[in-house]
């Protein structure tokens, strides 16, 4: 799958006896590309003072992206092996998806960065190129705008790019477990009730554990990363917000209006795709215990007497799983809305205050 091996460049999910030296550079390179945006977003706000609320909600944004690459770093044979289970989706439909989209998330950092240096250009925006070049006037215009795109680039690969990288793993291990849970579900169903013996029973339960110690794994492995880029892209929905209320109408009105309409779909989507696929997992144990206790009542409405109680008992027992992140933040659909109402009346709030002063 071409997908994980792209990943790969990028130091996620390499093998161990794979050179650093690649990984090492691309690190050094974010590092550098990192503190050269804390400067540029200092620099703004030296020039103007009302863009600190904006300025910091992007500085959590990218800081948490930072985050995220050296976590990756230091649990890298853990995270390698949450990859090396996505790795087994044997669905060729489900792997052409997933190359689509890492294919989309990469191209979108070049995309970015055309879209922006047109606004600029059309828009006739030369704040932009001011806090680029710190302030140095540059009279070579293919200069100018060949360090605009490659520093666009560096800037929206470092985030949401890296971010959204990390969530489709995360996600594409989720869709792993869900559908090795609906192959077992499937099974069951094909199984008629009066040939689900012990037998069949206890390789029921056998499946179900290693399920369970799977959903353990992905926990354990995902559960201080998802929250970082939950969060990460939840304070950037806050920076949208700000920027689209307070900066749409000023004089650089384009090139905000074009930064908005791209990441309001980069940094949406995958935190919308993060409360929604993992709930797909809860969703398939719930169906498997069903399955399992009409089974059972199958084959007790037809007089059949339990062969083995104790495993009737274990299989019959329910065991609740919601992925969380740092037990602070549980991924299902229904916090989807909380997510967003909580942004926008933080929107309005923040309007409400500037529009008073």
């Amino acid at each position: 799958m071409w997908a994980f091996k792209v990943l790969s460049w990028f130091g996620i999910g390499q093998k161990p006896n794979r050179s650093h030296v690649m990984d090492l550079i691309f690190v050094l390179v974010m590092l550098l590309t990192y503190f050269d945006t804390l400067f540029l977003y200092f620099l703004a706000i030296k020039e103007n003072a009302n863009e600190l609320k904006w300025a910091l909600e992007r500085i959590l944004s990218i800081t948490c992206s930072i985050l995220l690459m050296l976590s990756i770093k230091r649990n890298r044979h853990e995270f390698t092996a949450a990859i090396r289970e996505a790795k087994f989706i044997s669905n060729s439909k489900s792997e052409r998806k997933l190359n689509v989209l890492a294919g989309c998330i990469l191209a979108s950092p070049f995309i970015y960065s055309l879209v922006l240096l047109l606004a600029c250009e059309i828009g006739k925006d030369e704040l932009g190129f001011y806090y680029f070049f710190y302030g140095i006037p540059v009279k070579n215009k293919i200069l100018k705008y060949f360090i605009l795109y490659c520093k666009s680039f560096l800037y929206y690969f470092l985030f949401p790019t890296y971010s959204n990288l990390v969530v489709l793993i995360f996600c594409a291990s989720c869709h792993t477990s869900k559908m090795f849970i609906r192959n077992l579900c499937e099974e069951l169903e094909r199984c008629p009730a009066k040939a689900f013996t012990t037998s069949i029973q206890i390789r029921c339960l056998n499946c179900r554990r290693k399920i369970y110690k799977m959903l353990d794994i992905l926990q354990e492995s995902f559960s201080f990363i998802s929250f970082v880029a939950c969060a990460g892209n939840f304070t950037y929905c806050f920076a949208l917000l700000t920027q689209l209320m307070l900066y749409s109408f000023s004089e650089s009105a384009l090139t905000y209006q074009a930064d908005t309409v791209i990441n309001s779909i980069n940094v949406t989507v995958p935190l919308i795709v993060m409360f929604w696929i993992p709930e797909e997992i809860q969703m398939e144990l719930e169906k498997l215990n069903k399955i399992i206790l009409w089974k059972y009542e199958m084959r007790a409405s037809s007089g059949m007497i339990s062969e083995n109680p104790s495993i009737e008992k274990l299989l019959l027992e329910e065991r609740p799983f919601v992925l969380s992140g740092c037990s602070l933040i549980a991924f299902q659909r229904c916090h989807i809305l909380s997510v967003f109402g909580t942004a926008l009346t933080y929107g309005l709030l923040i309007l409400s205050f500037e529009v008073r002063n």
